[in-house]
């Protein structure tokens, strides 16, 4: 249980110094537990079992010590199947515990979502993880942070079964996997991403680095949704680039990401229109029609010019 408690302490010193450590060490001792007992927890890699079931956090979420209660309702449903019928059951539980609602902006925690029977697609998707770790399943959250084709975001659920990422949507729950209402949606997406917490090496595993924000490394995931292709965009070495998209009748930012010391970003992306800024400095990126081609950002605009702004087509 000491490398578990390494783990976290590394991996979320923030969360570390904010919460109780009788907390990292139930969960801890249940992923340990997990480890030792189920085989499908046992056969994944060290870094796959730190970050998809150890791991404390999903997201920005309160933490709470649910695991243990989790699994005992989940286990004795679940313990006969396979991986893949495990994370539908587990799925079919969520649904019976929980349903949408919208919340404020805050971010209740699994226990709570679960207490209350509702949350808003963030939180469900947290508490679906929640409950496949519970379980030794290993499992993440990915995020579209913003639509380009209607207004709002949203968030689902990724597990790992067979070696393979499958999707899946929380609290709703479909008699396969890989299957939800926001399949369509998901392919119109400019930016789909998850999170890590901690040192990672797998970058296989995870997916592309986007960079990190506080605790959290950003992978990206678009390319398991829709059609994409590599952008680069030029500032000044080490300045930041701001990728937005129109969303709520204004430009919402979707990523921050640091030019290397050539004053070069390299992107997979949706293939979408893109407004982006450094400073103040902005541009224009349109996916459909632009090449791919360097762009790089001009010098502050100054005047007011019409736009049209194009989702990418599903």
């Amino acid at each position: 249980m000491d490398q578990e408690l390494t783990f976290i302490r590394q991996a979320l010193p923030e969360d570390w110094d904010s919460y109780p450590q009788s907390l990292f060490e139930a969960f801890a001792a249940h992923s340990h537990m997990l480890r030792q007992t189920v085989p499908w927890c046992a056969s994944l890699s060290r870094e796959a079992y730190q970050q998809y079931v150890l791991c404390p956090r999903v997201n920005d979420e309160d933490l709470s010590d649910h695991r243990a209660l989790f699994y005992s309702h989940l286990w004795n449903r679940v313990k006969d199947l396979s991986q893949e019928e495990a994370a539908l059951e587990v799925n079919r539980w969520c649904h019976e515990q929980a349903s949408y609602q919208a919340q404020d902006d805050r971010t209740a925690s699994p226990l709570t979502v679960y207490r209350c029977g509702s949350g808003r697609c963030g939180e469900e998707s947290a508490f679906l993880v929640s409950a496949l770790r519970a379980v030794g399943l290993a499992a993440r959250q990915v995020y579209a942070p913003r639509w380009s084709h209607c207004d709002d975001n949203h968030a689902w659920v990724e597990v790992l079964c067979e070696g393979k990422w499958r999707f899946l949507g929380a609290c709703e729950p479909e008699p396969v996997l890989d299957r939800g209402w926001f399949n369509t949606a998901a392919s119109r997406a400019m930016l789909v991403h998850s999170r890590t917490f901690g040192p990672v090496a797998d970058l296989a595993l995870h997916g592309a680095p986007l960079g990190r924000q506080g605790q959290a490394l950003y992978h990206n995931q678009t390319a398991r949704y829709a059609h994409t292709k590599t952008y680069t965009f030029r500032a000044e070495p080490g300045e930041i680039i701001t990728l937005e998209v129109l969303n709520e009748s204004r430009l919402c930012p979707i990523a921050a990401l640091t030019a290397d010391h050539t004053g070069r970003v390299r992107m997979e992306l949706g293939m979408g229109d893109l407004h982006l800024s450094a400073g103040e400095k902005e541009a224009f990126c349109h996916g459909q029609t632009q090449d791919g081609a360097e762009l790089t950002l001009p010098s502050p605009c100054t005047d007011w010019t019409p736009f049209d702004f194009r989702a990418p087509q599903d």
